[in-house]
């Protein structure tokens, strides 16, 4: 006998298990797709990588602040102009110099009468000019290497934007997968407590049960029911924001296949985490990179104080009539130097000197942060992992309580409320140790986040 109870909890065991297993699989939804059918997590994460929109916007901005580095670039060549510009006037000085610009002056020219009343006259002017900055104090250099480190801190978002749409990924690809289980438990309940149901109306029917058993009885079954509906919208919700994060129109349609990780590698202390993080947390290096680009702001309105100095040239041709034309050139070349201008320099550098500050200030927040998400996460993971071992025990008992009350109420010797307290209590076990585990998967995904270190080699991508 004692053998025999044994054997009957052990089989047990071995199938809420297996029920677990299958209902954790992704694809064993009530779309009924096999698990073959279905989307794996890598799969799902390389589909984000390559058709995310807020990815490509990101991967767009980066491309863009590169081209601020050619701009800056632009300012050590020279600038060549063409102008073509007409005019009309009979203004005396403008007639005067336009004669002689296009080469048509003469001695009748001389007239006073011509000189005081002259004819409106046309001009067209073709103009080439070339101007050339030989000195700024240091600016171009300043706006260079501002450009640079512009262009770094968009590689950075892109790296931050794809660990974010990776992070999303994995929420959303267990968020499906823990629907889809929610809602075979539901099922399995639903189908426990309609059996159930049966078993009181028979004894209904033979007098050997009241009809409050029976109303009991369809009261907890409407309200599996509603458990179940719940949890199939809860699947069609899971599978449009997979899709949203796909860059797929959201149908809720989407198979995926897959599991949540029971065990994941717990080799590195949180000391370790932190170290990590400091070394390549996208927010982290952007927040270093502030500073560093608020130190070459500072170093470039420091050299609004020097002078600059400049070559030009121009290269004129004038005509207004068929005969006319003439030609002439200029060279020279420009110092300029403020000398006073209301203290707007002297501002400008008090300015960038605390905009600086102000970016230290803002690393050593985001290092806080930082340390905070990945205490944090290390604490919740640690928590989930004993509660998924806690929920498994439960669970087994729950399994195993039923399977004894069910025998207890088809013989007679348990009441109907005792029976479905047993009931409640085995689904609600069942979502528990479903709950927990997503927990703690998502617990380890989020100290990846928080150290920068999610990626496609992550142990939740591989294996």
């Amino acid at each position: 006998m004692i053998m025999n109870i044994n054997l009957q909890k052990t089989a047990g065991r071995y199938v809420l298990l297996l029920a677990l297993g299958l209902g954790l699989a992704a694809g064993s939804s009530a779309f009924g797709q096999a698990p073959e059918a279905g989307l794996s997590l890598r799969a799902a994460a390389e589909e984000a990588l390559k058709n995310n929109p807020g990815l490509a916007a990101a991967q767009s901005r980066e491309r863009a602040a590169e081209k601020n580095i050619s701009m800056a670039e632009s300012a050590y060549y020279p600038r060549v102009d063409f102008e073509e510009i007409f005019t009309n006037s009979n203004d005396p000085v403008y007639v005067f110099g336009t004669l002689l610009r296009q080469g048509e002056f003469s001695a009748r020219h001389f007239d006073p009468n011509f000189l005081n009343n002259p004819s409106a006259r046309n001009n067209f002017n073709h103009r080439f000019s070339v101007q050339q900055l030989l000195y700024d104090g240091g600016k171009r250099e300043r706006q260079k290497s501002m450009a640079a480190t512009g262009k770094e801190i968009s590689s950075q978002r892109v790296r931050m934007t794809e660990q974010q749409v990776l992070f999303g990924v994995i929420q959303d690809f267990y968020r499906v997968v823990l629907a889809d289980a929610a809602l075979k438990t539901a099922e399995e309940s639903l189908a426990g407590i309609a059996a159930g149901l049966k078993r009181t109306r028979d004894r209904y029917e033979a007098g050997m049960a009241v009809k409050a058993d029976v109303l009991r009885m369809e009261v907890q079954k409407a309200d599996f029911e509603r458990l179940r509906m719940a949890a199939q919208n809860e699947c069609r919700q899971a599978r449009q924001a997979l899709e949203r994060d796909l860059g797929r129109e959201p149908s809720g349609t989407i198979q995926v296949s897959g599991r949540m990780r029971e065990s994941l590698p717990e080799n590195s202390s949180e000391r370790d985490w932190l170290d990590l993080a400091e070394k390549q947390r996208p927010d982290l290096q952007q927040a270093s990179m502030a500073i560093q680009l608020a130190a070459e702001k500072l170093r470039s309105t420091r050299g609004a104080y020097l002078p600059t100095l400049g070559a030009m040239a121009n290269y004129d041709f004038h005509n207004g009539t068929d005969a006319g034309f003439g030609n002439n050139y200029l060279v020279g070349v420009r110092l300029q130097w403020n000398l006073f201008d209301g203290g707007a320099r002297s501002a400008a550098v008090r300015q960038a000197a605390e905009e600086k500050q102000a970016a230290e200030y803002e690393r050593r927040q985001a290092l806080q942060q930082t340390r905070l998400e990945i205490s944090g996460a290390q604490d919740r993971r640690r928590v989930a992992q004993q509660q998924y071992r806690v929920a498994q025990q439960a669970a087994e008992a729950a399994e195993e309580g039923l399977r004894i009350m069910e025998n207890r109420h088809a013989e007679g010797l348990a009441t109907t409320t005792d029976l479905l307290s047993v009931q409640v209590s085995r689904h609600q076990a069942r979502l528990n140790i479903l709950q927990a585990l997503y927990q703690y998967t998502m617990e380890y995904a989020a100290m990846e986040l928080a150290a920068g270190n999610i990626s496609l080699q992550s142990p939740l991508f591989v294996g």
